[in-house]
């Protein structure tokens, strides 16, 4: 989705969606290759000029540091040890090359910057068109939550709330590395509770809960 909103009003491009064991040897047959998330793309290392990378928080950058919000501690060696440093210092001379970085916050824009690492925001938004309602029917309560196994969700945040609710008997159901769905099912279940909680330290929206919303 992010990167329907950044190839928007480009003339002449044809989008081609293939798994990355698809094109791991077939790059050159295209102009511009988008890498998901920055640790796949450090798997392949393809050419800077071509390569359209998406970092959607700084965990990507700093994966040995848990607390991201202290942004201070993170290039000192005494907080993270010689080895991490030098991992984070390699990675981010690596990233400070690269032509096309996408991010989805202006807080991740202002992080990198920082670094003196130079990005393109996208502006986030739904891609689910709103639903009109004319009758709401209140049941009891059901929450759930949606979430990839990242860091920056707060997974403390997330099973103090569990908790909680299984005392209250609230149903509260946490879908972990849900599969791809259609837009059709994604809505159904989104449509099956009542509300949707993003226990997030950080997201570029948070998209889900906007789609939620709509």
């Amino acid at each position: 989705n992010v990167g329907k909103l950044w190839l928007k009003g480009l003339p002449n491009i044809r989008v081609t969606f293939k798994s990355s064991n698809e094109i791991k040897n077939n790059f050159k047959n295209y102009d511009f290759v988008w890498f998901g998330y920055l640790d796949l793309y450090l798997q392949f290392m393809y050419d800077i000029n071509k390569s359209i990378i998406s970092i959607h928080d700084p965990c990507e950058l700093f994966p040995q540091v848990k607390n991201w919000k202290n942004s201070d501690s993170k290039m000192s060696i005494f907080s993270i040890g010689l080895k991490e440093w030098i991992i984070t210092k390699n990675r981010l001379k690596i990233i400070k090359k690269l032509k096309n970085i996408v991010v989805a916050s202006k807080e991740m824009k202002n992080m990198l910057e920082r670094y003196g690492i130079k990005t393109n925001l996208i502006p986030t938004m739904s891609l689910l068109q709103p639903i009109k309602r004319h009758n709401i029917v209140t049941k009891k309560a059901s929450i759930i939550s949606i979430l990839q196994m990242y860091p920056r969700k707060n997974f403390q945040l997330l099973k103090l709330l569990q908790e909680y609710c299984n005392n209250k008997k609230i149903k509260f159901d946490i879908k972990l590395g849900i599969k791809i769905l259609s837009k059709k099912d994604y809505i159904k279940l989104l449509d099956s509770y009542e509300i949707y909680i993003c226990t997030s330290f950080q997201e570029g929206g948070p998209i889900p809960a906007m789609d939620a919303m709509n």
